[in-house]
């Protein structure tokens, strides 16, 4: 089966240069809350769950997730791709949110109780409350208190969109990391934990 590359925009990854945030309480203030949110589901063209809270909203592809494989201290894992965007970004963009089998599990219980989050006009956004890490990680999907319609921007990226291709992606930049871990001895495996 041939697979396009997705077309749906997609967030820089170029390093821009940034000012310091004015952390001594004169002259200006920072969002704490808002910087960490940033730092927390990572960049590119995939969101990681972090600690604490991952704001998304769901969309639905064909299909409408798909699984892929990720290589976490040499052992492969299973991991539940689906296309997602954050409705509060300033500059919103389709990306893939991986979640774990812990994490799928929570989200696909919420959907067999009735809740509705791929509907672009009456689907519900998520928090996703991911806590601890390793084998002691806990996740909590919450819905949304009212449906969030989809943005028309992201509608029409939707169309374009190959959450197959974006995977296809996820597992090659796996296995390259794979790689890199294997050459380097003792590198941490960021961005995956189980």
């Amino acid at each position: 089966m041939a697979v396009t590359k997705a077309k749906a925009p997609v967030a820089s990854t170029k390093a821009t240069a940034t000012p310091k945030p004015n952390t001594s309480g004169k002259g200006g203030s920072v969002s704490w809350d808002d910087l960490l949110d940033n730092l927390k589901s990572g960049s590119g063209n995939f969101i990681y769950p972090k600690d604490g809270k991952t704001r998304l909203r769901m969309l639905p592809t064909e299909p409408l997730y798909t699984e892929a494989t990720s290589i976490y201290q040499g052992n492969p894992r299973t991991k539940y791709l689906l296309a997602a965007y954050d409705p509060e970004a300033e500059n919103p963009t389709i990306k893939v949110v991986v979640l774990t089998k812990a994490a799928f599990r929570s989200l696909v219980a919420m959907i067999t109780e009735g809740y509705e989050f791929f509907d672009l006009d009456d689907g519900f956004g998520i928090t996703i409350v991911r806590s601890g890490s390793g084998g002691d990680t806990s996740w909590m999907i919450l819905p949304s208190r009212k449906a969030i319609s989809v943005d028309e921007d992201i509608r029409e990226a939707l169309e374009d969109f190959d959450l197959l291709a974006q995977a296809k992606e996820y597992e090659e930049s796996q296995k390259r990391r794979a790689a890199e871990g294997k050459r380097k001895k003792g590198s941490s495996e960021d961005g995956d934990d189980e």
